[in-house]
């Protein structure tokens, strides 16, 4: 169960191959799946580098058929991935199976599904990441009478910002936020299932609000709405909730990283928290690495992938334990 549990949570947040990251330097097969992203970038110091095998058009020897891109935090590696550390500098790599490593300083390594292997430099293991399962995807309502009801109301426009919204409610911490509305002291909170089930309502004057255990079934779809008849306003999202597997790997992982003052396992838990919809709580643990050095991995724009800046504007949002 440990390494199964770990293997199936990196599957959900390897994918989306460093492809992504190159710009206008794709790697040279543009028919590799997303899916082989074996490694993960969960740490830098200094300076590293990724090799970049150009596709030219032409035979012109004086066009160059590799480059260097910088390595950033969360950069994903395919089989095959060479990189290259300098002087005073050392990467941390999480692989699928969950065993890290450290690429140290002067070092040239090429990453395969199996482990980093170096042409030359050294490098050091670390203790791997405890069991943690699969992100669940967050699928549309199935076929049923109430499924296209609740597709056009989340097409409609929303008079409030809700969390969560396309993400993932955790089963033991189960709340739903909205921000209110001035003027408006009275709402109606609804959940339907993916078959356009109600599995909750009640009216409440609060912006936040706590189901009952056992309102949600694990590895499920739900929507929910906020309405509020006497003016009109309403707000519609999904949202879905983590098998029990999911559940408790996580916490798991929030351990270790609570223990451990290494930054490497932060990033990496901010990065399983952003993929479940859990953006105010990755941020701010990305904020709280920002503040010590090298502040430049948190620069604004390095963050934007996770919408951090939006996310520090708003009071609101799921707080798993």
């Amino acid at each position: 169960m440990y390494y199964r549990g770990l293997r199936l949570l990196l599957a959900g947040i390897l994918p989306g191959a460093v492809a992504a990251t190159l710009g206008a330097h794709p790697p040279p097969s543009t028919t590799t799946p997303p899916d082989e992203a074996v490694a993960l970038v969960s740490w830098i110091n200094g300076s590293a580098e990724l090799r970049v095998d150009l596709e030219s058009p032409t035979s012109d020897e004086d066009t160059p058929k590799t480059l260097w891109k910088r390595l950033e935090l969360l950069d994903r590696m395919l089989e095959g991935s060479v990189i290259r550390t300098h002087a005073d500098s050392e990467i941390q790599l999480v692989f699928l199976d969950g065993r890290r490593r450290v690429i140290e300083a002067n070092s040239l390594a090429v990453i395969d599904a199996a482990d980093a292997h170096l042409e030359f430099g050294s490098l050091r293991p670390l203790p791997a990441v405890p069991a943690v399962a699969k992100i669940p995807r967050l699928a549309e309502p199935g076929e049923h009478p109430g499924a296209d009801r609740i597709r056009q109301e989340v097409a409609t426009h929303a008079s409030f910002e809700m969390s969560p919204s396309g993400g993932t409610l955790p089963l033991d911490a189960a709340t739903l936020r909205f921000t209110p509305v001035d003027g408006i002291h009275s709402y109606r909170i609804e959940v339907v299932d993916a078959q356009g089930r109600e599995v909750f309502a009640t009216l409440t004057e609060n912006s936040a609000v706590r189901l009952p255990e056992g309102s949600l079934e694990p590895a499920a779809v739900y929507f929910w709405r906020v309405t509020s008849e006497r003016h009109g306003t309403h707000g519609g999202a999904f949202f879905a909730t983590p098998d029990p597997v999911a559940n408790q790997a996580r916490q798991e992982l929030a351990q270790q990283a609570t223990i451990d003052s290494d930054p490497g396992l932060q990033v990496l838990l901010a990065e399983v928290d952003h993929r479940l919809g859990w953006t105010r709580r990755a941020c701010q643990r990305l904020e709280r690495l920002a503040v010590a050095p090298p502040q430049e991995l948190f620069e604004e724009h390095r963050l934007a992938r996770f919408g951090c800046e939006a996310s520090t504007r708003v009071a609101m949002g799921t707080d798993p334990r």
